[in-house]
């Protein structure tokens, strides 16, 4: 049991020493680096779409540690870290949740999120894709609808 102990508390020990830099002096200053540089600013996980309409999706992630805030970026494809296409939302969130709205009927979406960690934003993570339903109240364009015969005759 005392070496059980005694193996979890060096565990410990190690795991908080690989994640922590030493401190820094500068003439005479002592002081510990900023909580973003002991372990990193890390991406979320856990990231999922849900509740997707003909025009809206409920984007959800699990919190990391040390983020304040993130960087949600919807796009209608992610090529690369830096080539992308058209981004249709990019908003930065302090909660693990937000609603994209505005978007088209039956089109499938790439997204992916940042952390925030203090003046740091971690990489992103893996690009994720959701797909919003069909249109399905009719023509999109109420303008387009002709009237038949009989109900123009009515309306006039």
């Amino acid at each position: 049991m005392k070496t059980r102990l005694l193996f979890s508390a060096l565990g410990l020990l190690m795991l908080m020493a690989a994640c922590q830099k030493e401190e820094q002096t500068t003439l005479d200053q002592t002081f510990a680096p900023p909580p973003s540089d002991r372990c990193g600013c890390m991406a979320p996980t856990e990231i999922s779409a849900q509740n997707a309409t003909d025009i809206s999706v409920d984007l959800n992630w699990n919190a990391t540690p040390e983020a304040i805030a993130y960087v949600v970026e919807v796009a209608d494809a992610f090529y690369g870290p830096e080539s992308f296409g058209t981004i249709i939302f990019r908003q930065r969130v302090e909660g693990t949740r937000v609603q994209v709205t505005h978007l088209a009927p039956n089109t499938t979406y790439a997204y992916r999120i940042a952390s925030v960690c203090g003046n740091d934003e971690s990489t992103t993570s893996e690009i994720l894709h959701f797909t919003t339903g069909d249109f399905n109240h009719g023509d999109p364009d109420p303008r387009k609808t002709k009237a038949t015969p009989q109900q123009a005759t009515e309306l006039q």
